[in-house]
């Protein structure tokens, strides 16, 4: 048995999403205030172990709206009362309707070899076809006639409105139909529902000193309550603990009745009889091995030269919070593995763990959760992460990943696993196999950027976030992933970033090439290509990305005289090479335009440059800023194999100017971005 998948109604940006869960781990993603810890929290607030509570707040802004509206409505409806009791029942019954409910529906899928007897009591459908079973979850009033007549009495404001919606609104629990029974709902109690679905949370913000006193002892506290639970086996381990505890407690009662004896001839100092026959008493040592790892365990670790223990605050945070973590992980896994009858769905989640740990180890981190669950056999459980990290998504599984969309008036997920689906029939399986195989760290920033900048190469990637700086300054303000993938794959892209909707400037080269038409030996016709400059007559592009955008305009005359509109889709704007000016040559390459527009400043500078050589290989002194745009093609293209060097020499120039291509590209992400 496993949890497929969790509907959310009505909690907060959770507006109206359905999250499906992995069998193994999911990865929950996405910018900052888009939903994933409020995800985290309905299953606490419902499964965990308190009363479930929530406040007015925990509702969407509409749904508070449409509480207040219920309230006006029955209002009207008690003025109707006496003079119209038709109307007084048709506004009271619309009222009841507008009251909010927070839903929480999970789909716990089984199969028929598997034993049911944890979810026999949310079985509605019993056709030999169904194989899904479902718990709703519910926030919602236990009187709405109650409600309403509270508020309109107080004539409730804002703050009134929260207090009564605390006292008159109540978790509740459904078992709900499927298939054949849809429609069909059982009340059952939380008991039953946290029997059937076992939580455990690992939050973010967990409480560690990174001080040299050792008050808090966190880890030692966490060591103390495994041991609780560890306890509770019969194992060989423990029953050589406590063997070891009966020893002591035999030397202990020795020592004790040496020491108490003079307390007890005290005693009969005051009166003899106070005693009876046979009631003489003896102290003796209880040693518990629970209560002795409760009270006195402590955490050391070795100095640098072994020569002392040190307390385990001295340890780094980041090792603290992720032995924290991983201790955490094996007490669930250990409180699985004995649970009898064991629940039907266990869930483990991990919020945020990438806090206090280095790169490195949040890369490795979902991989070692993975490893454990398989080491400890833990066959059932699934773990949930949400995460801002990268690395983790790069170390976990494409397919695991749930992006929580909030660039929208609503909250979208979009499942990863859903992908495949959505890509063209033919390349799907190749885009998929792609995708699956390059998405590493660097791209997997994409999934919490407000933007995405697709580029080539190493020239661009060194000088964007200079260009940035020089050209388009508001863009500092927002979380923009510059992704290098290369002048023939970014088309490669091109599903993914359609399916997560983020806006996405792609910056390439027209690629500029001469169709030559030949015969062969044997009579067929060739054609081959030719770098060539821009304005050579009848030069196409060669560039994947632009033929692939752009499928019906292949010259070059005809893709530079497209409009800007024509280069924007939706959310994604190409650009590439224009001239800088009219009248202008234009680029072919980064290169070549870069050069057009800084030739003077170059022939300026031209001692400072480390490629000074390649420039004068093409140019007769005086060098002068009209011989460089004469001879940009040529120059560009001896700087095909030193691009890095060319890119630090720019680096190294004041004043410069940005190639208007790019700058347009720029501009456009600023005048589109939700923070311009």
């Amino acid at each position: 048995m496993r949890l497929v998948c969790a509907k959310v109604t009505n909690f907060r940006a959770l507006e109206s999403v359905m999250i499906r869960i992995d069998d193994a781990t999911t990865l929950i993603v996405g910018r900052n205030n888009s939903g994933k810890t409020s995800f985290v929290e309905l299953f606490e607030r419902f499964f965990g172990g308190e009363r479930p509570r929530f406040t007015l707040d925990d509702l969407p802004t509409s749904q508070i709206d449409a509480l207040k509206r219920a309230v006006r409505t029955y209002r009207q409806a008690e003025r109707f009362r006496d003079s119209d009791p038709v109307q007084a029942s048709a506004l009271t019954d619309r009222a009841i309707k507008l009251l909010p409910k927070i839903l929480f529906r999970l789909t716990i899928a089984y199969r028929e070899d598997e034993d049911l007897s944890a979810i026999s009591a949310i079985i509605i459908d019993l056709s030999e076809d169904c194989h899904e079973a479902e718990i709703e979850a519910r926030f919602e009033a236990r009187s709405a006639l109650d409600f309403l007549r509270t508020a309109i009495k107080a004539k409730a404001d804002d703050k009134q409105l929260a207090k009564y919606f605390q006292r008159h609104f109540h978790a509740t629990f459904y078992a709900v139909g499927t298939g054949s029974a849809t429609g069909t709902e059982l009340p059952i109690e939380r008991a039953l529902a946290r029997q059937i679905i076992s939580t455990m949370f690992v939050f973010a913000q967990v409480k560690f000193d990174d001080v040299s006193a050792d008050r808090t002892r966190k880890l030692s506290r966490t060591f103390e309550k495994f041991m609780e639970t560890y306890h509770q086996d019969e194992q060989t381990t423990v029953a050589k603990f406590e063997n070891a505890l009966l020893g002591m407690a035999r030397r202990l009662d020795s020592n004790y009745d040496e020491i108490f004896a003079p307390v007890l001839s005290w005693m009969d100092a005051f009166g003899k009889g106070i005693f009876g026959p046979g009631q003489r008493p003896r102290i003796v040592s209880e040693l518990d091995p629970v209560s002795i790892v409760k009270n006195t365990t402590r955490i050391t670790y070795a100095s640098s030269d072994g020569s002392r223990q040190l307390p385990e605050a001295h340890n780094g945070l980041g090792y603290s919070k992720l032995a924290f973590t991983v201790l955490q992980v094996i007490s669930f896994l250990e409180s699985h593995r004995r649970a009898s009858p064991k629940p039907a769905v266990s869930l483990l989640f991990v919020e945020e763990p990438e806090a206090h740990l280095h790169p490195q180890m949040q890369e490795v981190f979902v991989r070692g959760i993975r490893d454990l669950l398989e080491d400890q056999d833990a066959e059932g459980v699934q773990v949930i992460v949400t995460t801002h990290s990268s690395h983790i998504v790069a170390s976990g599984h494409f397919e695991a990943v749930r992006y929580f969309d909030c660039t929208g008036p609503t909250l979208v997920v979009k499942d990863l696993a859903e992908f495949r689906h959505t890509t063209k029939p033919v390349p799907a399986e190749e885009t998929m196999r792609f995708l699956a195989k390059y998405m590493v760290l660097h791209r997997c920033d994409m999934f919490f950027a407000d933007s995405v900048i697709l580029i080539e190469g190493a020239t661009e990637r060194l000088l964007m976030p200079a260009m940035i700086r020089i050209c388009a300054e508001q863009l500092r303000r927002d979380y923009v992933s510059v992704v290098e993938v290369g002048d023939a794959y970014a088309h490669r892209f091109r599903e993914l970033l359609t399916f997560l909707g983020v806006r996405t400037l792609i910056i390439t080269d027209i690629d500029s090439v001469q169709p030559l038409e030949s015969v062969d030996k044997n009579g067929r016709k060739r054609t081959t290509y030719l770098t060539c400059r821009t304005e050579t007559g009848g030069a196409v592009t060669s560039n994947a990305t632009i033929k692939d955008r752009l499928p019906n305009l292949s010259t070059i005359d005809a893709l530079l005289a497209t409009t800007a509109e024509q280069r924007t889709f939706d959310r994604v704007r190409l650009a590439y090479q224009v001239p800088e000016a009219p009248g202008m040559r234009c680029g072919r390459s980064f290169e070549e335009a870069f050069i057009l527009a800084n030739a003077e400043i170059l022939a300026k500078n031209l001692d400072q440059l480390a490629l000074k050589s390649t420039f004068e290989r093409h140019l007769e002194d005086p060098i002068t800023a009209e011989d460089i745009l004469q001879n940009a093609f040529e120059i560009a293209a001896s700087l095909n194999e030193k691009k890095t060097d060319f890119a630090f020499d720019i680096l190294m120039l004041d004043g410069w100017n940005v190639p208007r291509y790019i700058i347009e590209g720029l501009q456009w992400l600023i005048a589109t971005s939700p923070n311009g």
